[in-house]
């Protein structure tokens, strides 16, 4: 298994302060993945938040990011994809 250490925000800290209240209202939805302990609550959760299309590109973004903690570069990334 590959341990994903990866920022959700994609910014530092300190550059959200601009905006609490999104940064709260992503803070609820972690947190409400976080309480999902059963695969089916999961995918129902999934299936009504996503499109169908998203839920499709879920897996190839979780490949991309492998790919990159891997050290393979977004080139290749982009070549094996």
């Amino acid at each position: 298994m590959v341990k994903l250490n990866i920022s959700l925000y994609g910014k530092g800290k300190g550059e959200f302060d601009k905006d609490i209240e999104q940064n709260k209202q992503l803070d609820e939805f972690i947190n409400t993945l976080l309480k999902m302990n059963k695969k089916d609550k999961m995918k129902d959760f999934i299936e009504g938040i996503l499109t169908p299309k998203e839920i499709l590109e879920l897996p190839h973004r979780l490949q991309i990011i492998k790919m990159l903690k891997r050290g393979i570069s977004q080139h290749d990334v982009a070549g094996k994809l």
